[in-house]
């Protein structure tokens, strides 16, 4: 900047003199006044104008001066901090030590939004105590910090304007700068630094600007955790809807057997061996019912499959009394399977149940038990059919259903549990004259003695 002053200077002197020269001496006096009045609306504004000063101080440290920084390194550092981090607590953490390390700094801290209450909370620290400090949005201090996008020094705002606490925190961990964390046009959070390890180093313009770009790098790595936190809530409320719906057929089954028992009770409630199958259908639907409340308890966790050696031929008798109205024909052999009971029960009611549907309760449902390749279980109807297209493209599809009122996820749940078991459903149907669902299941022992 010397040098250039000094060659502006010396060119006007030679633009003076070819004045004079090819002028005369009456140009001198105009020449004058005219260098004068340059030169000191010059010194005005390189004196006055805070900006001018700034920006020169800017260009000469970054042209003249030799790097500080191998910012490639710096880079590559500051990712490693980052992407070494196991969890969001890590993450957090990493940030701040990338920063001190870079930066030579004995404290810091990451201070991010709390959206429910308007403020900015320590998220995370380095040789700071945990604490409850917290930055209000309307802070005179968070508004100096972000209202520049630049790194400050928040004592120079705190002394006058930020409350005692405030300012107890600054002193006691000689904060020294305050770096916003910019996503979006909005402060994401700030880093705090303070405590420099060696007191004599004085910062410049290229350490700002590493301040900065390294911020950028920061808040892209909080917006990421921010996304991911609330993908993550997104799923498990997908986990706990999807799982509530289950419950909600499971139950929705259960009290159509329940509407059935009530439409035959007011023929044969007189009957006493009527009362007694009543009374075990509905002891027997009522356990089911606590069972799947108490399921909503764990919710999402996975329920595991608890197997056991399970009578097929039996459980397709006792499915049946829980349908009381149907009309069932059970045949086979008794066959073991290694299931889970409930849930295989659940599958056989389902299918019971659209059976009895289809048919419109004037046909008998016909419940096949038996033991070929593997132990089975067939559920056949003589009703209206499944249409071709939906049953080559929707059946197994959740909430799609035929039915009016159904909610379209019986098939797909029974086709879950028979796929858990290591098992598999075959249907065939056609239309106006029935289906027939077979579901092939792991075989226990071999077929019971009668």
């Amino acid at each position: 900047m010397v040098l250039l002053a000094v060659g502006v200077y010396l060119l006007g002197l030679g633009l003076m003199g070819e004045g004079m020269k090819y002028y005369g001496d009456w140009s001198q006096r105009a020449m004058a006044i005219a260098v004068a009045f340059v030169a000191g609306l010059g010194l005005i504004v390189t004196l006055l104008s805070e900006t001018f000063r700034r920006k020169v101080r800017v260009f000469i440290n970054k042209n003249f001066y030799r790097n500080k920084y191998d910012y490639r390194n710096q880079w590559l550092q500051f990712t490693d901090h980052l992407s070494s981090a196991k969890s969001s607590d890590d993450l957090l953490r990493s940030i701040i030590t990338g920063f001190c390390d870079t930066f030579a700094m004995g404290c810091g801290a990451l201070f991010i939004p709390d959206q429910q209450l308007e403020t900015y909370r320590q998220a995370a620290a380095i040789g700071i105590e945990p604490l409850s400090l917290t930055f209000r949005e309307k802070d005179t201090v968070t508004e100096f910090i972000a209202s520049g996008g630049w790194v400050t020094d928040p004592q120079q705002v705190s002394m006058n304007f930020g409350d005692e606490e405030q300012r107890e925190f600054f002193r006691n961990n000689a904060i020294t700068f305050a770096i916003p964390l910019i996503t979006d046009e909005r402060m994401g959070g700030f880093v705090m630094l303070g405590r420099p390890l060696n007191r004599d180093e004085r910062y410049n313009f290229e350490d700002f600007d590493l301040m900065k770009t390294l911020a950028m790098q920061a808040s892209s790595a909080l917006l990421n955790l921010r996304l991911s936190e609330q993908l993550t809530r997104s799923r498990e409320m997908a986990v706990m809807g999807r799982v509530s719906t289950f419950v909600m057929h499971d139950l929705k089954n259960l009290v159509s057997a329940l509407s059935l028992m009530l439409d035959n009770a007011h023929e044969y409630i007189e009957v006493p061996d009527f009362q007694k199958d009543l009374l075990d259908s509905l002891g027997n639907t009522v356990t089911k019912m606590n069972n799947l409340i108490s399921r909503l308890k764990h919710l999402p966790e996975k329920v595991s499959l608890q197997r056991t050696s399970v009578d097929l031929l039996q459980l397709a008798h006792d499915t049946t009394l829980l349908v009381k109205g149907g009309h069932f024909l059970v045949t086979g052999a008794p066959v073991i399977a290694e299931v889970d009971r409930d849930e295989i029960q659940k599958v056989a009611l389902n299918l019971m149940l659209n059976a009895i549907e289809s048919s419109a309760g004037n046909q008998p449902v016909t419940v096949e038990v038996g033991k070929e390749a593997a132990p089975f279980f067939r559920v056949k109807d003589e009703g209206c059919g499944i249409p071709e297209d939906f049953l080559r493209d929707s059946l197994f599809t959740p909430f799609k259903s035929t039915k009016k009122k159904g909610l379209g996820i019986g098939l797909y749940q029974c086709k879950k549990i028979v796929e858990a078991h290591g098992g598999k459903i075959e249907v065939i149907s056609e239309l106006d004259k029935g289906s027939e669902f077979t579901v092939w299941l792991p075989g226990g022992s071999e077929t019971v003695e009668q």
